[in-house]
């Protein structure tokens, strides 16, 4: 079945599902949805994935064939640069090092999860004039409507096998790539934050994956020094190198304001993290704490925090 067929066949298929759950009023299928933000393409260049579409003024003012499509956008809509997720995309594509090794006519881009979402906390079923207390009754609608939207954006990249795929959003690099070949590990000095930052990378089925924070959960990463030191280089290290799945070598890179170390752990390392548990502690632990990070939201916060303690005792509990 040619890539247009098994596409159209998959908004066939999320027009339905979607249509289900917003007659019986779920919060997740009440902004719309999007599979892909530009046409199908067999061996493209580069695959965006991020987590799910936003649900920005300019997106409600669109019209319903818009925010509920029946097939996919004749060009790629980052382009428009109409939100903020776009223009921080389309700028880190657009840098000196990174232009050079990817043509915008060869990108094809989609989602983890289809339906639209106004926020984080809208993103996990809950609606916006509620508390997380709301979470649970939602919360299994949002799993399965993640659960279908992640097998059919699984089941278009098997049939486009582009050649390399760029995750933004740690989240969604996870779920399409759980065995990580090696990591990016750094310290950005952001104000009076420290933080600690990192990309991933491994493979989907032999297609070299590169995973980074997301754009807009994170405005340090749109700041000049860290897209010049740190992010364009590395995706444009990635973007040209034949081996790119395979270990870096280890780096070290300054700016005037501070020092940033950089590490990364190779596959033996990973061996080496399999078998410690204290060091799975210490990754899932830097995991969460950059979730925390992106949100200001102090009910979001404690629902964090309740998930590192929970992802702590199984751990140890493993272990033991």
């Amino acid at each position: 079945m040619k890539i247009k067929e098994i596409t159209q066949r998959i908004y066939d298929q999320t027009q339905k599902m979607h249509q289900e759950f917003a007659d019986s009023g779920a919060p997740v299928a009440q902004c719309g949805f999007q599979v892909l933000t530009s046409p199908p393409l067999f061996g493209s260049d580069l695959f965006v994935l991020s987590s799910n579409p936003g649900f920005s003024r300019l997106v409600r003012e669109q019209e319903r064939s818009v925010r509920f499509p029946s097939s996919w956008p004749p060009y790629l809509t980052y382009l428009d640069r109409v939100s903020p997720f776009a223009r921080k995309l389309m700028t880190l594509f657009d840098h000196s090092k990174v232009r050079d090794h990817l043509s915008i006519d060869n990108i094809d881009a989609g989602f983890g999860l289809f339906a639209r979402s106004r926020s984080i906390k809208a993103k996990r079923g809950v609606p916006t004039d509620e508390t997380w207390e709301a979470a649970d009754e939602y919360e299994s609608i949002r799993q399965e409507y993640e659960k279908f939207s992640f097998e059919h954006i699984e089941s278009y990249l098997r049939a486009a096998r582009p050649k390399r795929i760029f995750c933004v959003g740690l989240d969604v690099g996870k779920k399409l790539c759980p065995e990580v070949s090696h990591q990016y590990l750094f310290n950005h000095q952001h104000g009076a934050q420290l933080l600690s930052l990192r990309f991933t990378y491994g493979d989907f089925e032999s297609i070299p994956v590169m995973a980074v924070p997301h754009l807009s959960g994170y405005p340090p990463m749109a700041s000049n020094n860290l897209l010049d030191e740190h992010l364009a280089p590395q995706l444009a290290k990635f973007l040209s190198d034949r081996s790119a799945g395979e270990k870096p070598e280890l780096e070290q890179t300054s700016s005037s304001n501070e020092s940033h170390q950089i590490n990364e752990i190779s596959a033996l390392d990973r061996e080496f993290t399999r078998k410690s548990p204290i060091d799975k502690i210490t990754l899932k632990c830097l995991e969460i704490i950059q979730e925390v990070a992106a949100t200001k939201n102090k009910s979001e916060k404690e629902k964090y925090f309740i998930e590192v303690e929970k992802e702590v005792q199984k751990l140890i509990s493993d272990s033991t």
